[in-house]
């Protein structure tokens, strides 16, 4: 009865939807509910420097944007693994290759005690882009 190993209760599969002009089924995006921390709607900017490193692929990248933001006041911060995962709707074990990932690649370090797992050292932080003023046209 149970075709995938992922949805253990029919509640748990998404919902799908039939296209119009034949049979096709497609799985339909479903949102979370506003109210609950997995859907505050907030937003990551990329900065520029990071989307053009070339060896790095989009995954770590994402991340280090979300640990950007987490660390928008100091170079630190002391987001769960499970946290990130919520928010980039990936599981743990993904941000933990990720941050492997960033790690190789010079852009955080984790420390090795146990006791602070949960922090996140950033040792790349883009410039911020200059603001000009507005020039007047006559």
């Amino acid at each position: 009865m149970n075709d995938h190993p992922e949805y253990s209760t029919p509640q748990a599969r998404p919902a799908v939807r039939t296209v119009p002009g034949g049979g096709a089924t497609a799985p339909e995006l479903q949102f979370p509910d506003p109210s609950s921390p997995e859907g505050a709607t907030y937003y990551f900017l990329v900065p520029a420097e990071l989307a053009r490193m070339k060896p790095l692929r989009s995954g770590p990248k994402l991340l280090y944007t979300v640990l950007l933001w987490h660390g928008r006041q100091t170079d630190r911060c002391w987001p769960s693994n499970r946290r990130l995962g919520i928010q980039l709707g990936v599981c743990r074990r993904t941000i933990i290759n990720w941050s492997h990932t960033l790690v190789r690649a010079g852009l955080i370090r984790r420390p090795e005690k146990r006791a602070f797992r949960n922090q996140w050292t950033l040792l790349y932080r883009p410039p911020l882009p200059i603001r000009r003023a507005p020039s007047s046209h006559r």
